[in-house]
């Protein structure tokens, strides 16, 4: 791969401090960072099936459109890059 595709995952690093200031997290680390990342995946998840039970419960589900919009997700260690801003 060519360094120009790497990066050092600064939002784990620098804002969220979840990521040593260099090199990679041990296991334990790199596994509570996927944990986490799917914790808040799953919430969102039950958030939007609470919307629809309550377009379903008012009679509106029929007549109302759903436009659900989302950047790419965290690559959580593939290629040794955690977050996004990959170029692949």
């Amino acid at each position: 791969m060519p360094n120009s595709a790497l990066h050092r995952s600064p939002e784990l690093r620098r804002q969220y401090d979840a990521l040593p200031l260099f090199g990679d997290p041990d296991d334990a680390a790199a596994a509570e960072i996927v944990i986490a990342y799917h914790a808040a995946v799953r919430y969102v998840d039950a958030q939007v099936g609470l919307v629809l039970q309550g377009l379903e419960a008012s009679g509106a589900a029929e007549n109302t459109l759903i436009v659900m919009l989302g950047d790419h997700g965290f690559l959580l260690g593939d290629q040794r890059l955690w977050t996004k801003h990959a170029l692949f």
